[in-house]
């Protein structure tokens, strides 16, 4: 058996921006936009652009709030963010 494949995993993800780096920061960013830009952002948008009902347009705004900070929790418990 050749071992040729062996760590030619590891030497692709080791860029400037490997994997692992461009994830974590990816999900940070994506936590940030849901948890601050969610709820004010979209409830605007949905009331004054799309003419959407306010309640409908404040519970998606809840949820995008409520998926933020479930998202900042993950990082947090998997030790991708430190406290």
């Amino acid at each position: 058996m050749s071992r040729e494949g062996v760590g030619s995993d590891e030497e692709r993800s080791r860029g400037l921006l490997s994997g692992s780096e461009l994830r974590r920061t990816l999900l940070i960013v994506l936590a940030a936009i849901l948890t601050f830009a969610g709820p004010t952002y979209t409830v605007y948008l949905m009331v004054n652009v799309l003419k959407v009902d306010y309640i409908i347009s404040m519970s998606l705004g809840l949820a995008l709030f409520v998926v933020g900070i479930a998202l900042i929790f993950y990082l947090i418990k998997n030790r991708i963010v430190s406290e």
